[in-house]
């Protein structure tokens, strides 16, 4: 957050490939940086009408609308090791251990891994949401029992269409969705 440690980096630093994730659905490709989600922040995002991405108020709209309109999901989580069903509320791939403003959905999720993080959480209904966004807060949901993480190469989620599918912030439509890391795929310049 220092500007003269910022500017340093980003003129002096060495430029080291990270992994990037493939997010493919019926309507669509997109590579993405950060996440893909599905559930009820992908909801919310879908709802989201705001100028940009840091406008309060639209954002706690789409929440909101998010929130009344929420059911758990019926969830296939297909990986190459094993096929899950789950009801959750909400699950991320994830490539970055930060997802959004500041929720902390993979920890330790190491972008130079070739590895995605799935964390799928499981939840019961609209009283699940406000805790599991807590958990989310402060970084300790996958300590709880209605998380799950599955750390692989690829693999294919599909929802019933009961949700959209937000890549970073793009919406590829309800889906099914299939996911692959792609390997060291973009050179940035990091500490």
């Amino acid at each position: 957050l220092d500007a003269r440690a910022a500017t340093q980096l980003a003129v002096g630093g060495r430029a080291r490939p990270i992994d990037l994730t493939e997010a493919v659905t019926p309507a669509g490709r997109r590579v993405t940086v950060e996440a893909v989600s599905v559930g009820f922040l992908a909801l919310a995002r879908a709802r989201y009408h705001g100028e940009n991405s840091a406008h309060v108020a639209s954002a706690l709209a789409a929440g909101a609308q998010a929130l009344a309109a929420f059911r758990p999901l019926h969830v296939r989580v297909t990986t190459p090791a094993a096929v899950h069903e789950l009801r959750l509320a909400q699950l991320f791939v994830a490539n970055l251990s930060l997802y959004g403003f500041g929720l902390h959905v993979a920890p330790d999720a190491d972008s130079t891994d070739e590895l995605l993080d799935i964390v799928a959480i499981e939840g019961g209904g609209r009283l699940a949401i406000p805790p599991m966004i807590g958990h989310l807060r402060r970084g300790d949901l996958l300590a709880r029992p209605e998380s799950h993480r599955w750390r692989v190469e690829r693999a294919r989620v599909e929802t019933r269409e009961e949700s959209p599918t937000i890549a970073d912030s793009f919406d590829l439509g309800p889906g099914p969705l299939d996911v692959r890391v792609l390997p060291k795929a973009l050179a940035v310049v990091r500490p």
